[in-house]
């Protein structure tokens, strides 16, 4: 890719660590910000890493800091891309978005690094490139192209991604954020256990020997206000009966982000700060709750896989980027599909409908 000058726009910790990413692979960044003592805070949080980086070798391209106030067109490096940051607000990304692309010039790549937004409903001239958190670790970016992105703006974005060295899961937006929505069963199964009284610590730790991270540990991590937003936009776009399977998901998280716990960003989330808005949360787990939280995200890889929300390389590349775990296709597992359709006659939850045997399984 030609082209190597990045405007990124947000200071959070996305922000941030597409920045360094692109700087470290030679891109000359800047970055912006609607707020002039955070864009100054950010300058100097960064400056460690600024020293670091400026020594390495190959060198690392330069870094610069611009307000959101000062950008009409005229202001150097004119960018070859733009990377959108901020909070999942709609109407907020949508008016950064319009300054930006004023300001960029006709000749820019748009790009929303939203997690739940599609990028047509941002900008006509937005297409999605969603980082996943820390890039160094997961090594992976899932692109999101819209049917009326301009020609060539999909090659473009393909290149810029290889230049970053990242591997790429490239998806339409009627498959958008499926790596995503592979968690969403499984963190639902785990707030009806919290909402019971099992213990956050006990659920994660009934995960952890098949994904190797607590989803609630997870969710701290990103952030019950982002992962609120992100459920509300994941349901508007499901099918009645799915959306409403997950309604009690996202009312809990709505609860608990006005009660104020937002994860580690603020020190109070599912596993840290103040105790859970409801009684009976010091409970324990129940007796085979890991097997069964097991066998529903199985279910859903190969329910994702079956559906062509991913292909089986594309959800290896997520898993392992992600977790660590790897997918097996053309695998079958009849206990699965037992406990499964047990679950469905219990429960009723379509995401614990059983699927056709052969569509892979995780290891």
């Amino acid at each position: 890719m030609s082209s190597r000058a990045v405007w990124v726009a947000g200071t959070g910790r996305m922000g941030r660590d597409i920045g360094l990413w692109c700087l470290a692979h030679g891109f000359d960044v800047t970055w912006v910000s609607r707020d002039a003592a955070r864009l100054e805070a950010f300058r100097s949080r960064l400056a460690r890493d600024l020293r670091r980086m400026a020594s390495q070798e190959p060198p690392a391209g330069n870094a610069t800091f611009l307000e959101l106030a000062a950008v009409d067109g005229t202001c150097p490096p004119v960018p070859d891309v733009v990377v959108e940051t901020i909070q999942e607000d709609p109407d907020a990304k949508r008016r950064l978005l319009d300054v930006l692309v004023a300001g960029a010039g006709s000749e820019a790549l748009v790009l929303s690094n939203s997690s739940s937004l599609l990028p047509s409903s941002l900008h006509p001239r937005c297409l999605g490139a969603h980082f996943f958190y820390p890039i160094a670790l997961t090594g992976f970016v899932e692109a999101v192209v819209p049917d009326g992105a301009l020609p060539g703006d999909a090659a473009r974005l393909q290149d810029f991604l290889a230049a970053l060295g990242l591997a790429t899961i490239r998806q339409d937006e009627s498959r958008a954020f499926a790596v995503n929505r592979l968690l969403l069963p499984l963190q639902d199964a785990c707030f009806r256990m919290l909402v019971q009284g099992a213990a956050a610590a006990d659920i994660d730790a009934a995960v952890r020997p098949f994904l190797g991270t607590g989803p609630l540990a997870l969710m701290d991590a990103v952030g019950l206000d982002v992962m609120a937003a992100a459920v509300s936009a994941y349901r508007a776009r499901m099918e009645p009966r799915a959306a409403a399977d997950l309604a009690p998901l996202s009312e809990v998280l709505s609860r608990l982000v006005a009660s104020g716990k937002l994860g580690r960003k603020n020190g109070d989330g599912l596993l840290c700060g103040s105790p859970l808005p409801w009684a009976g949360a010091d409970g324990g787990i129940e007796s085979g709750a890991g097997e069964l939280l097991g066998v529903l995200f199985r279910l859903t890889c190969r329910r994702a896989v079956a559906a062509r929300e991913l292909d089986a390389a594309s959800l290896n590349v997520a898993l392992a980027g992600l977790f660590g775990v790897q997918y097996a296709p053309d695998s079958t597992d009849v206990h699965d599909a037992s406990v499964a359709a047990r679950m469905y006659g219990l429960t009723g939850l379509s995401y614990w409908r059983p699927v056709p045997d052969g569509a892979g399984q995780v290891m």
